[in-house]
């Protein structure tokens, strides 16, 4: 019987390191798979900082869009507020030169008068005066319009010579009344 205890401790010498070489793999098969799984989070944490820095980057972009746009939205008021301000400065420019061009036909209507008549229609003159706008009135936007006296016979018609075409009037055209002759002798 000693033969079969010295197999026997032979067979369990030789299980024992077959034994310790399995608990070595299973530990480097353990290790293998906790590095793998380091390697997963490490790979996880690496593309959700890759996904952060994309969202910040589309942020930073947007916010670039929306500040060019409101400069261009400031740029856009700014420029109509210029075109606003040369628009009102025409219009008073316009409407200036439309009452000198009213005083300078009422002057050579009464040059006209004086040189027909002898004598001048005051009452003519003061109507026309006290319609004329004057300083303050030039600057309300309005564009006035003379008041001469054959408005007292056509008030919502145009200037007789004005009527056929307004830009190119018919300066042969006589009126559409008798102007009293008034001499110098008359009572």
């Amino acid at each position: 019987m000693p033969n079969v205890w010295i197999r026997s401790y032979r067979s369990n010498r030789s299980r024992v390191p077959k034994h310790s070489s399995s608990s070595v793999v299973l530990e480097k098969r353990v290790q293998a798979v906790k590095a793998n799984v380091a390697l997963r989070l490490a790979e996880q944490e690496q593309w959700r900082r890759f996904e952060g820095e994309i969202k910040l980057l589309e942020i930073e972009k947007k916010h670039r869009e929306l500040l060019r746009q409101q400069k261009m939205e400031k740029e856009n008021i700014e420029r109509t507020q210029r075109l606003e301000t040369l628009r009102q400065q025409s219009e008073r420019e316009l409407a200036e030169a439309r009452q000198r061009v009213a005083l300078m036909d009422l002057e050579a209507e009464l040059e006209e008068q004086m040189e027909e008549q002898g004598e001048i229609d005051m009452s003519l003159v003061t109507q026309d005066q006290e319609n004329i706008p004057t300083g303050a009135d030039q600057f309300t936007g309005d564009i006035p319009r003379p008041f001469i006296y054959e408005d007292f016979l056509f008030e919502n018609e145009p200037h007789p010579t004005m009527r056929n075409n307004s830009l190119n009037p018919d300066l042969s055209a006589k009126p559409l009344y008798s102007t009293p002759v008034m001499t110098a002798s008359s009572p």
